[in-house]
């Protein structure tokens, strides 16, 4: 029984991981994300971009899909995203057009980068 529960939780989660890449791939976040933050982290959020090695920041560092960042809670993270932090400016407010795109949306976006999580077998 436990075992089926992982299953369909692992589904679940890899289904929301499916649905933030595929059928929201050009959503609001996701291009203020392009346009703002991937110059620095990367496309793939991992932290290799050109930016990032122009101001010599270590990839790890800059790397959105590490179990750290994972770690954080969302609203730490639209704090960070919002005061700034070294070399990173703050954003008060993103806009895609006249759209004002909320750092939560922009948050989950970045989550969506991060790969799903293994599903952990239930010991017998």
């Amino acid at each position: 029984m436990k075992y089926a529960m992982a299953l369909v939780l692992a589904a679940m989660v890899s289904s929301a991981h499916a649905m933030a890449r595929g059928k929201d791939a050009d959503s609001p976040a996701k291009r203020i994300y392009v346009k703002k933050c991937s110059s620095c982290h990367g496309a793939d959020g991992k932290g290799k971009a050109p930016m990032a090695k122009m101001f010599k920041v270590k990839p790890e560092d800059m790397d959105l899909t590490a179990k750290q960042v994972a770690a954080k809670k969302d609203d730490e993270l639209v704090s960070l995203i919002n005061a700034g932090k070294g070399r990173m400016p703050a954003f008060k407010e993103f806009k895609d057009g006249e759209t004002v795109v909320e750092a939560a949306a922009v948050v989950a976006y970045i989550r969506s980068l991060a790969p799903a999580p293994a599903a952990v077998p239930a010991a017998k």
